[in-house]
């Protein structure tokens, strides 16, 4: 849509992570962020949001004390790097390379490979014919470990 901050009708490497670093156009689309107007009342979410530095500062710091600088950067560096960009590839490859089972009017496709690495979102097409469905996997062979 007009509004996806990731649309993959802007290209391939757009889609996967040069959005990230496109903040203006986010608030351009979509608007600022304040649809979670409920959780900035709570006291849980409230804390989180003082002391959101002060949490990886000390799993750090806990990492170091366990094992040193490649601690840290297994840790912390490569699994976030890992794991961001199994996120993004949803993005990029599940609208590029796939079998589209649903036609959605869209570039959405359902992608086995993607599906294995990230625990079933691979099956990006089923959530677009199926949007407000938690469950990806559809078939009795598409694993969706999310659901």
């Amino acid at each position: 849509t007009v509004k996806d901050p990731h649309s993959p009708n802007a290209g391939f490497w757009y889609s996967h992570i040069i959005w990230v670093f496109n903040t203006q156009n986010i608030i351009e689309n979509r608007g600022k962020h304040d649809n979670v107007k409920d959780l900035k009342m709570q006291a849980y979410y409230r804390f989180l949001r003082r002391t959101h530095l002060v949490h990886p500062i000390a799993f750090g710091a806990l990492l170091y004390a366990l094992g040193g600088f490649p601690y840290i950067v297994w840790g912390m560096a490569v699994r976030i790097f890992l794991l961001m960009h199994s996120t993004f590839l949803v993005n990029s490859v599940c609208h590029v390379w796939g079998h589209q089972a649903w036609k959605t009017g869209d570039l959405s496709r359902n992608n086995g490979y993607i599906a294995l690495i990230i625990f079933g979102e691979g099956w990006h097409n089923n959530h677009h014919a199926f949007q407000f469905s938690a469950r990806h996997g559809l078939e009795w062979w598409q694993i969706d470990m999310t659901w």
